[in-house]
Parts: structure tokens; sequence; C-alpha cells
């Protein structure tokens, strides 16, 4: 009986050997599966390692955006003030910038709206190194008494051919017309103000060679890019 048992159990032995068998190694998303009759096998590994990007993969960068400016921390009443200088640069692929979003507030209490309805800021434009209008003009509508806002620029930036050429710096101009008066003293002039230009959101910058929108990880910085105070003055 017991040469029986020995017998059956190379047998089931064998059989195991040439039909393969299964095995995961759950620290590493390693599968091991058998290959048949001869006992070879395949491994497969898993690639995925959660780092972000597309498929586990780290993207480049490729949109900088650097803040530049202005020089002057004036915004004179009555002309169109400088509200903020920047920089778009693309690294390595021509793009498209569709929107462009900033957010405007007084950091002392400052009005955008006089409290008789007077509009403080008016006309914002994004200009070029040239004085050339790109995007604007665009008006604001808020209430008496407004403090902050969004301004944004929706029609998409137009440069000739309409994109970013990789490795040249393409600086723009925010601006906007102050009123050469306020509703009530001290509600306006002498007050300080500040700009911010807001992270691109998906669909925003597109790449186009492949048509595709950057991720939030190919542009940098990916946080709001802060303007420094700005105090209106008379002339």
């Amino acid at each position: 009986m017991n040469r029986l048992l020995v017998f059956f159990g190379i047998v089931l032995s064998f059989f195991g050997m040439a039909c393969g068998s299964s095995v995961l190694i759950e620290g590493g998303d390693q599968i091991t599966t058998g290959g048949g009759s001869g006992g070879s096998g395949t491994t497969e590994t898993s690639t995925d390692t959660g780092t972000g990007g597309v498929g586990g993969q780290v993207l480049p960068p490729e949109l900088t955006v650097s803040y530049m400016g202005p020089t002057s921390d004036k915004l004179p009443i009555g002309v169109a003030a400088h509200l903020f200088d920047f920089t778009l640069m693309a690294e390595s692929h021509k793009l498209s910038i569709n929107s462009l979003e900033f957010v405007l507030k007084s950091i002392d209490g400052g009005f955008l709206v006089g409290s008789s309805g007077t509009a403080y800021f008016s006309n914002f434009k994004i200009l070029d190194v040239d004085g050339n209008e790109i995007m604007g003009p665009i008006g604001l509508s808020l209430a008496a008494g407004e403090t902050a806002t969004t301004v944004s620029f929706d029609e998409g930036l137009v440069l000739p051919p309409g994109i970013l050429v990789p490795g040249k710096p393409n600086l723009f101009r925010l601006v906007a017309d102050l009123d050469a008066t306020e509703d009530s003293s001290g509600e306006f002039i002498g007050r300080k103000y500040f700009v911010s230009l807001q992270p691109f959101a998906q669909n925003e910058v597109i790449d186009q060679e492949t048509g595709l929108p950057l991720e939030p990880e190919q542009i940098t910085p990916q946080d709001a890019l802060n303007g420094e105070p700005l105090t209106v003055v008379a002339p």
C-alpha cells in the first residue's frame, strides 16, 4: 500500500509541473505563470509607479510663467495703468493659450466700484511687448463697494501665428483704465490693490504639435502668480 501511495504522489507532482502554476508576489506586483508542458514560464511586471502624469510617466515642463512687474508700485488715476507684467515661455512644443484669469482685490478696504456706482477700474486689456492689444478690452459688472473680483479673458491669446514658439519668452501686460475721480473721499485714491495670475485650468493650454491639453504638472509654477501691492495716486 505504501508503494502505491508513493507512486500516485510522483504522478501528481509530474502533472503539477507540466500544467504550471500561478504565483502573485503582492509586494512587487509580479505575476508568474506556467508555460505548459516544458515547465517554462513568463513574468509580467506592473509598470505603473503611481507617480503621476500619464500612465505613471513624469511629464516634462512645457510652459513656464514668470512675474515681471510692473516696475512702479504706483497706479496714477485718469490713465491706462500697468497692473501686472508677466512672461509665458513654451519649453519645447508650440503652445496656444485659450484663456487667462486674474484676481484683482484691495488689501486695505479700497473699492473697485464707488459708493455711487463709478467703476474705478475699466477696459481691462492684455498687451504684448510692443503695446499691441491681444486680449480684451473687457469690463466688470460689480455692485457698489465691491473690493475684489476675477478678471477673465476667454477669447484666446492672439499671437502671429497664434502660438507660443519654444524657447522664446513672450512678455505680456495687464492694463486697465483708472477713473479720475472717486465717489467718496478715501475709497479709491490712496488705497492699495493686488493682482494675481491664476493657475491654468484643464484645456486652457494646448500643445499645437499633439493637439492635447497640457497636464497641470507640465506648467510651472502650478500655483497662482502673485504681484506686488499697488497704490492708487493722484497726478
